[in-house]
């Protein structure tokens, strides 16, 4: 069984202007907290970070979470 791990990547307050589908899951950012985005991965987390660094999208769709602090 493979063994998967948690990881959370803080996003730049530029997705909301730059990206609709980042506006659309989250109409309710006013763009004074943190954007997270969590994601769960069997590779290590520097192997999964280096993949969005690169460009890598997985077959299924991105789903953008909001964390307020």
């Amino acid at each position: 069984m493979p063994k998967y791990q948690i990881y959370v990547i803080e996003l730049s307050k530029r997705v909301f202007t730059e990206h609709a589908r980042f506006r659309e899951a989250n109409p309710q950012f006013i763009g004074v907290v943190e954007c997270l985005y969590v994601g769960m991965t069997s590779k290590t987390p520097e192997e999964r970070f280096k993949q969005h660094m690169t460009g890598y999208v997985s077959k299924r769709d991105i789903i953008f979470l909001l964390h307020s602090s």
